[in-house]
């Protein structure tokens, strides 16, 4: 049998030490945990006024589509255009987490939110927020420039040279959210405007264009202008849970709280999360509010479950105690390269 000499041993205690350093280091913040059989249980207070049994069932966000208006500008885009932006929206806010309870495309009678309201027959104390829909301009121009002369040059000569046509499609929408408890208070606006160009090489000043390209056109300004609300989106609609319980390990710091919200609302192992605290009020006009605000923040464990799950947050790091029924929400994570390429959205997007 082999025997350690002095020199082994010290190299040992030192892999040993540097071992249990590292896994101090990490503690709370791991989202590694082997036994939860091990933990025990802490009593926690509750949130004033506790979330109703339909509040806690209740984990994505149900919302209506409706057309707003539209303004004069728009009247002549194509039908489909407004069909194709409003399911484009609907397959966003779908990703984000919420569900479509109304998703008529093909009735544009009912116009507004508080048409949509009166008209539907599923809103009637279901639909959380009602998202309205308004194309307010969609137009494309064309400009013909006459061919790039140098200074020596006279128009003569190069009039038997092509031109340049100039294309631009134009686009601009607003996008309304309204809170569809209580008295209908709007929860968010965003206006969007944007445009493409393209330049073709052309004899004829009236620049003629086939359909299809100019179709291709419109798609990217769309397209662009639309990613410039995921993130509004994922922001709003993403699934809203609980806080449900709170466990911690024996004679360590380290905390797990568990979550209403599970694989089916989209929980993976690391995701982080935030806990948030909140507040009713009313407004001077009367009008039932709802805020939130952050209090901490967690990862989540490889505990899940379809509608649970177990995340690990330090409480002495919370700005307050955390409760039992405050809110949960997953955080929304934007990678470094989708936030350096792609359209300038802060020339699209305007938070009004």
């Amino acid at each position: 049998m082999q025997t350690l000499t002095e020199p082994n041993l010290r190299v040992g205690g030192l892999v040993a030490f540097f071992a249990a350093a590292i896994s101090g280091l990490i503690g709370c913040a791991s989202n590694q945990v082997s036994d939860l059989d091990a933990f025990r249980s802490v009593e926690m207070n509750r949130v004033v006024p506790y979330p109703s049994e339909e509040e806690l069932r209740e984990r994505a966000f149900e919302i209506i589509f409706v057309d707003l208006e539209p303004a004069t500008s728009a009247d002549s885009a194509p039908r489909d255009r407004r069909i194709w932006l409003r399911r484009k929206l609907i397959e966003m806010t779908g990703n984000a987490g919420a569900i479509v309870v109304v998703n008529e495309e093909s009735n544009f009678t009912e116009s507004g939110v508080g048409g949509a309201v009166r008209g539907s027959t599923n809103a009637d104390n279901h639909v959380d927020y009602i998202v309205g829909v308004g194309l307010v301009t969609y137009k494309d121009t064309a400009t013909w420039q006459p061919p790039f002369r140098f200074l020596w040059q006279t128009p003569e000569e190069v009039a038997d040279r092509e031109g340049t046509c100039v294309h631009r499609a134009e686009v601009e929408f607003d996008i309304e959210v309204v809170e569809a408890f209580g008295h209908q208070s709007l929860f968010a606006r965003h206006s969007l405007s944007h445009f493409a160009e393209s330049k073709i090489k052309a004899f004829d000043k009236s620049c003629p264009i086939p359909q299809a390209a100019l179709d291709v056109l419109f798609d990217g300004v769309m397209t662009d202008s639309l990613s410039c609300l995921r993130a509004p989106i994922d922001r709003m609609f993403a699934p809203r849970g609980h806080v449900m319980a709170h466990i911690m390990a024996p004679e360590t710091d380290r905390h797990l709280f568990r979550i209403s919200l599970g694989s089916a609302q989209g929980i993976e192992l690391g995701h982080q999360i935030e806990i948030r605290r909140e507040q009713h009020a009313s407004t001077p006009k009367g009008e039932a509010r709802r805020t939130e605000r952050v209090i901490a923040t967690g990862i989540v464990t490889e505990h899940i479950r379809e509608q649970d799950s177990w995340a690990a947050i330090d409480p002495t790091r919370a700005t307050e105690g955390i409760l039992e029924g405050d809110v949960v929400r997953p955080v929304l994570k934007e990678g470094l390269l989708s936030s350096l390429s792609g359209p300038n959205c802060g020339k699209i997007l305007v938070k009004r």
